[in-house]
């Protein structure tokens, strides 16, 4: 019973925090900001819905999971008029992605790196240059708090040094979800009150003799 009890607690604990979480950012953020990529990277406002304009995606350095099928990926994000090679700038944003076309792009990469022929590799990087370095808008979520993964961020850090250390990750096409908040919260609340009941009910301690 102890020990049904402690899962119970712990249970109850993170839906209360994820589920309160979520209901603050759907509160604090009732429409998308939009800002340019530039602009975000300056200031880094306090939201965690955001729509960024004019960004460069640089899928050549993506971090990327799974093996023999990538699931999602990586992609260090810079202002649309920076040249990532050139400018040599420090990658305040990540995106977190699922996109298939993203992910066949890293997948694409990967099979490159067996190809010894430099000549093919080079055309390879001329004829796919947009698909590389595309330019497109971003919309999404803020990770932080109960979504953010340490070890996430810890493995993106140790990727390179273009990384500044207070990089976000945005979660690509996600926005705050009221109805899944107000479940999370609910159900914490009705577990805490399941066991304050297995806790309080007549005969527990009882049982427990």
């Amino acid at each position: 019973m102890k020990k049904f009890s402690l899962i119970l607690v712990i249970v109850v604990l993170a839906l209360l925090w994820g589920g309160g979480q979520a209901l603050y950012t759907v509160i604090k953020n009732p429409e998308p900001l939009t800002m340019t990529c530039e602009e975000y990277a300056k200031q880094r406002p306090d939201r965690e819905w955001v729509k960024l304009t004019d960004c460069a995606l640089v899928i050549p350095e993506a971090a990327f999971i799974g093996h023999s099928s990538i699931t999602q990926v990586y992609v260090p994000v810079v202002p649309g008029a920076v040249n990532f090679y050139e400018d040599n700038p420090k990658v305040s944003l990540v995106l977190n992605s699922r996109d298939e076309g993203l992910r066949q792009t890293v997948r694409k990469l990967i099979d490159l790196d067996k190809v010894t022929d430099e000549a093919k590799i080079e055309e390879f990087m001329v004829d796919h240059y947009d698909d590389l370095f595309p330019r497109r808008n971003i919309e999404g979520t803020v990770k932080f708090g109960i979504e953010l993964d340490s070890d996430e961020r810890k493995q993106l850090s140790g990727l390179s040094g273009y990384l500044a250390k207070n990089f976000v990750i945005v979660a690509d096409g996600e926005a705050p979800d009221l109805k899944l908040a107000l479940i999370m919260f609910g159900a914490g609340i009705a577990l805490a009150l399941l066991l304050a009941w297995l806790w309080l009910r007549p005969g527990r301690h009882r049982e427990s003799a």
